[in-house]
């Protein structure tokens, strides 16, 4: 009985490494998530004081001029890692509590 003791406090012990653990990936990968879609709102913030358009004039123009003032890469946080980081700041979020 006492090798039972034994695995229930080595249970114990793992889960109480676990839970702390998962739940500062968890909020890590939350806020990592609310820092790309604030670096991606920042990007059509800049370019609002440009005359708006609609999705389909948007969609039908093909200058390089106005097409460079249409799509912005972002930059920073991870999307220097991966292309699309707040997708993958999601999944994480989904996996670790």
């Amino acid at each position: 009985e006492s090798s039972k003791q034994q695995q229930q406090k080595e249970g114990d012990s793992a889960h109480f490494v676990q839970l702390p653990l998962g739940l500062i990936l968890f909020l890590y990968a939350n806020y990592t998530q609310y820092d790309c879609h604030r670096i991606l709102a920042s990007l059509r913030s800049s370019s609002s004081s440009s005359p708006k358009k609609g999705k389909h004039e948007a969609s039908q123009t093909t200058t390089a001029s106005s097409s460079s003032s249409l799509y912005k890469i972002p930059h920073g946080g991870w999307f220097h890692y991966v292309s699309c980081p707040h997708n993958t700041c999601e999944i994480y979020s989904c996996i670790f509590p």
